[in-house]
């Protein structure tokens, strides 16, 4: 009901207990015994006093569940607005994390499986023999030169979720992507261990190539072998946990009403 409304109520009220308190104070009562005489709207009032006391009661209880009614409806409004400013908020905290970060991780996803897969298995029976020292050499340069790209793609990755806009947004993840993404960190970091490890031997190889003898390249190519072994089992790891961030973000998305591809 709008106030304009309630007003003309309000009035019209007021105006009819004025009048009937102006009847009954001021003008003359009719005669008991004759039934006759006396102002008419008075008798009227007189006769019917129990029913008008009854409908301005009903009146009253009237005005105030109307009133209560508008206030009820204007705390929900303010409630509305109130839970409409937070969403919102909340709504642009996530789409900082959404984008562009979901579609930087579509785009590598491809790049960073092909690098992975492109590291070899460096130790083989060939390369133990001390004729075989250009193969051995050229067997450890190919796999330090194919690591490189899968290590880029990592770091690529280390930087995205320690970008102010990630960890923000990181309040929003439920359970299975708060433990993927968690896992993918923590795969990251083992990563990195074996890239350093790597990094040791090709400044060996470097160093030393015209001087050393052949079992230490097959010592080398041994380590590498190893380190080969972990870059590929943490990268299938990374490889799982990435795939399932990636789905857990479309899910958020979807949840906030985000469109994307």
């Amino acid at each position: 009901m709008s106030v304009g409304t309630r007003a003309l109520i309000a009035a019209l009220g007021t105006a009819v207990v004025v009048v009937v308190f102006v009847v009954l104070g001021f003008e003359e009562a009719r005669e008991i015994d004759g039934q006759s005489g006396g102002n008419a709207l008075r008798n009227f009032i007189f006769d019917f006093q129990t029913l008008l006391t009854g409908v301005l009661a009903l009146s009253a209880a009237w005005w105030t569940v109307t009133t209560m009614q508008a206030t009820d409806t204007e705390a929900n409004r303010r409630h509305t607005e109130a839970m409409d400013l937070a969403l919102r908020t909340d709504r642009l905290a996530v789409e900082r994390l959404i984008f562009p970060q979901l579609a930087e991780l579509e785009i590598w996803r491809k790049d960073l499986s092909d690098s992975l897969s492109a590291i070899p298995t460096v130790f083989n029976g060939q390369a133990t023999h001390a004729s075989d020292l250009m193969l051995m050499r050229k067997q450890m340069v190919a796999f330090a030169e194919s690591y490189n790209e899968f290590e880029i793609y990592c770091r690529k990755l280390e930087e995205l979720l320690t970008r102010r806009s990630w960890e923000e947004g990181e309040r929003f993840f439920g359970g299975y992507l708060r433990y993927n993404a968690d896992r993918l960190e923590s795969t990251i970091k083992d990563l990195s261990k074996c890239f350093a490890r790597v990094r040791d031997i090709d400044f060996a190889i470097d160093e030393g190539f015209f001087q050393a003898q052949p079992w230490d390249f097959a010592y080398q190519l041994s380590e590498q072998t190893t380190h080969a072994d972990a870059i590929h089992g943490f990268g299938a790891m990374l490889i799982t946990h990435y795939n399932d961030v990636i789905e857990g973000l479309v899910e958020l998305a979807v949840l906030y009403e985000f469109k994307v591809s």
